[in-house]
């Protein structure tokens, strides 16, 4: 019923509160369904990526999400009556983990009090049948953007002038860059979630691919192609020498095996 040829589509997608990044990429703004009712509805032109289809009405697919390396069960299903509904729903274990993991949310919404500042889900799929989840914080003032084939018109690196030279950052940048890219290193994979627990949870440096030093001024970036993930050793050794900065690439082509 539904057909995407992924090498002609425009990313991202934004429909409601789904935004697909790549083919393996979904993120999901969470609202009140997310605590309340276990699940999201999936809009129409979404419904192609998670490659469900066919879906008969009243038909089910049974998915696994995977979160800090345990799996939990998940169905999207398509609704007999309003047949063009598809939903998911995540079982009572991730419900749970939701909860405790942002209680403030959960109490508001429980007690029918308004809520803002949700957080979001991020989707990497592994395979058809099983998908990683992240969850992201402090996404209250994502910014709305018009992406044509990923012309994006952020700016950064005005130059400050103190004692030295500062080159300012914009913090929406990294929200951007954080929902597309996660939060592993892009060059060793090492993953601060992974190996701290919460203390490293959505911890990641982010590596601009020209350095803004380079211009001196404020200039045009864009977070999906110039930003990528990196962790503080990596970042480190790629500018060790300022007069030569390593390219991603050269520093995971240096990486010694594990012995």
């Amino acid at each position: 019923m539904y057909h995407y040829k992924y090498y002609h589509v425009m990313y991202p997608i934004k429909q409601h509160s789904w935004t697909i990044y790549n083919p393996n990429v979904f993120v999901k703004l969470m609202d009140k369904s997310s605590f309340i009712y276990k699940g999201s509805g999936i809009p129409k032109e979404i419904i192609p990526f998670w490659e469900v289809e066919p879906l008969e009405p009243g038909g089910r697919k049974y998915l696994n999400l995977i979160y800090r390396n345990k799996k939990y069960d998940m169905r999207i299903e398509r609704e007999r009556i309003h047949y063009r509904r598809v939903r998911m729903f995540w079982d009572l274990d991730l419900a749970k983990v939701i909860s405790e993991k942002f209680p403030k949310h959960y109490e508001r919404l429980i007690n029918d009090q308004p809520c803002d500042d949700f957080p979001s889900m991020r989707f990497n799929k592994i395979d058809k049948y099983n998908y990683e989840v992240e969850f992201i914080n402090n996404l209250e003032d994502q910014i709305s953007f018009k992406n044509e084939d990923y012309e994006i018109t952020l700016r950064e690196g005005e130059a400050k002038y103190s004692y030295g030279t500062k080159y300012e950052r914009d913090p929406r940048y990294r929200r951007i860059a954080l929902e597309h890219h996660g939060t592993s290193c892009i060059v060793c994979g090492f993953n601060f979630e992974s190996v701290y627990g919460e203390l490293g949870e959505g911890f990641i440096e982010f590596h601009h691919i020209n350095p803004l030093y380079i211009n001196g001024k404020a200039t045009v970036f864009n977070p999906y192609t110039d930003l990528v993930p990196i962790c503080s050793n990596c970042h480190s050794i790629i500018h060790r020498h300022s007069e030569n900065v390593l390219s991603t690439y050269e520093l995971q082509s240096s990486i010694k095996p594990h012995k």
